[in-house]
């Protein structure tokens, strides 16, 4: 009796010792919170009546060996399993799972590696006995790391075994992917993974309350995020100045941006809380910093940039305008326009002029403008062999027949035409035209010296003002078509 006794395990064994685990938030602009929210357990052993239940501390088996690196559990986790830390926060388990893993596009190049070898689709798949073929839905591959995890174990396993740290050896994949999903480790934290899930559809495997809370407050960030792109795309659309001589919020001179954060924390409820949060320390990710506002001006300029090539792309053919001008900082810059047609369907025929950005040039040959184009013309994925026209202004290194971009681009593409810009032509023909007549000079001669005599002196212009209520024009250089708005006061 004695010896039979001994065999069964003792009580203690059925429990794991418990140990507060301090999590920190990652200083970053991700949504943190001094609110306290309970863990949800990995162990199956937590389940009382078939429900999942919450503790608020983890054990001690469940914490990876990297248990000094700092995380946030705020941080929803990627789809790519290769940028998961070691410690994996509750919440982010309960978001990963909710989401599931990533199902790898199978049509996707993988890489090779050093050995040639490369990882390839047919391994998502395990073929039964009868033959059959049955997803591993568990396998997800890490574009990344170009190494496969297994998702469960990732989540809930212990130990240092391959598929839960990611391993990048293909040799002999298929058996080690079979040994591995038949053991007892696997199948163990794939009952977790499964009870988990079902909890969390069924909102039993965490506080409904402190759930509701933790998407409150992912979904105010959301929402802060949203705010700040419209401020962003406002500015921007009116060619308006971010930022003012300071940063501080509350500061008359802190620039348009954060003005218009102000004037929109008065009446919309988000941005008034954030503005709260600030105001009494309670965070430090706000969003409001100048390098999170070029950030932003820059994703939606890629996501501008995008949409105008997809549509270029489906009307297959275009043209491209090219000019140059030297900026504030004496840089070479030239603009890149491209034009093409734009079918809408029911919506008509458009004809778009896409503009895709400023090449800074140093070369202002025309080999040299003509390599930065195509540089770009790479970069954004268009084909010059679809190219049908070009047109520049009527500089030599544009037009040139021998050695400007119109003859070093005919001899790429030869049914990519030349026409030279229209309005600029039109310019020069009445420039020169005008500057070939006598009376022609003399009479924009004579309207030019009376804006100088009155603009140069305060005096003089409240004296012109109080005979005749007009304001003089000076003429414009390089536009001749503006000297209309220079001959129409005195007219």
């Amino acid at each position: 009796m004695q010896k039979e006794l001994e065999k069964i395990p003792k009580l203690s064994t059925y429990f794991a010792l418990q140990s507060n685990v301090q999590v920190q938030a990652h200083e970053t602009d991700s949504a943190s919170s001094e609110e306290s929210y309970p863990e949800v357990s990995r162990s199956a052993s937590s389940e009382v009546e078939g429900e999942a239940s919450c503790s608020t501390k983890q054990t001690v088996t469940d914490i990876p060996a990297a248990a000094g690196k700092e995380v946030s559990e705020s941080e929803p986790l990627t789809d790519d399993p290769g940028d998961w830390l070691s410690i994996i926060s509750d919440r982010q388990v309960c978001d990963i799972v909710a989401r599931g893993p990533l199902q790898q596009n199978e049509s996707y190049e993988f890489p090779f590696n050093e050995e040639r070898r490369r990882f390839t689709s047919t391994h998502f798949y395990r073929t039964m006995a009868n033959g059959e073929k049955i997803r591993r839905s568990w396998l997800m591959y890490s574009v990344q790391k170009d190494a496969i995890f297994c998702f469960c174990c990732k989540l809930f396993g212990t130990g240092d075994i391959p598929l839960r740290r990611g391993t990048s050896a293909w040799k002999a994949l298929s058996k080690r992917l079979q040994q591995h999903e038949t053991g007892k480790s696997h199948q163990d934290c794939r009952v977790k993974w499964f009870d988990l899930r079902s909890g969390i559809v069924n909102r039993t495997s965490i506080d409904h309350l402190e759930l509701q809370a933790f998407l409150k407050e992912r979904d105010f960030w959301r929402n802060v995020v949203k705010r700040m792109v419209d401020v962003i795309i406002f500015l921007s659309e009116r060619n308006l100045a971010f930022r003012g001589s300071n940063e501080k919020l509350g500061d008359p001179s802190n620039g348009n941006f954060l003005g218009l954060f102000e004037l929109l924390a008065k009446y919309d409820t988000v941005l008034s809380e954030l503005l709260q949060r600030i105001k009494k320390a309670e965070t430090s990710v706000q969003y409001l910093s100048p390098q999170i506002q070029n950030e932003l001006i820059q994703l939606v300029a890629s996501n501008i940039q995008e949409a105008n090539i997809a549509q270029l792309k489906k009307a297959k053919y275009y043209s491209v305008i090219l000019d140059c001008t030297p900026d504030v900082s004496h840089e070479e810059q030239m603009s890149v326009v491209l034009r093409f047609v734009e079918c809408n369907g029911e919506g008509g025929v458009n004809i778009r002029e896409a503009f895709v950005g400023f090449l800074n040039v140093h070369d202002t040959t025309g080999v040299g403008l003509l390599e930065a184009f195509l540089e770009k013309a790479n970069n954004l994925g268009i084909d010059i062999a679809d190219m049908r026209g070009q047109a520049y202004d009527n500089g030599a290194n544009m037009r040139g027949k021998n050695k400007g971009v119109q003859a070093h681009m005919l001899e790429i593409n030869d049914r990519a035409l030349y026409v030279p810009c229209g309005a600029h032509t039109w310019n020069l023909v009445i420039s020169h035209a005008a500057k070939s007549s006598k009376y022609a000079v003399d009479f924009f001669g004579l309207i030019n010296r009376i804006h100088v005599i009155f603009s140069s002196s305060p005096s003089h212009w409240d004296i012109l003002q109080e005979h005749m209520p007009i304001s003089v024009k000076g003429l414009s250089d390089t536009r001749w078509e503006l000297r209309i708005d220079a001959v129409k006061p005195l007219r």
